[in-house]
């Protein structure tokens, strides 16, 4: 709404829309849905689902540790799994990509669990 504001954007793991629907099938089910956010309200800042969300630095565990601190610094698993909710069933802005004005890097994680590369792809 603003381009002046704007001078170069960076996406990453971004989705235009995170649910399946029948425009939209890279989306993911309802109940794969339901389990994501079972999983971050069980597990958001833990080592272990910090590891599932970055695999490729899975193996550097003070990373990992470090990462993790950060995500509980930044929400509780309450929380994140709502907003994770909220955006999941909510938000839809394929509408609006057309709108981008300014470059745009878009960065995807290959083994992401919780948004597919091809969601990621969909906004090149």
């Amino acid at each position: 709404m603003h381009p002046e504001r704007v001078s170069e954007l960076i996406l990453l793991n971004a989705s235009a829309r995170l649910l399946a629907a029948d425009d939209y099938p890279i989306g993911v089910a309802g109940d794969v849905m339901d389990t994501l956010i079972e999983m971050i309200r069980a597990g958001w800042g833990t080592p272990e689902m910090t590891a599932l969300q970055n695999p490729s630095v899975a193996h550097d565990r003070a990373l990992v540790n470090e990462l993790a601190r950060f995500a509980r610094a930044a929400s509780t698993p309450r929380a994140a799994a709502a907003q994770y909710d909220y955006m999941g069933r909510s938000v839809d802005v394929r509408q609006v990509l057309p709108l981008i004005q300014v470059r745009t890097l878009v960065l995807g994680v290959n083994q992401c669990w919780f948004v597919p590369i091809e969601q990621a792809r969909y906004l090149k």
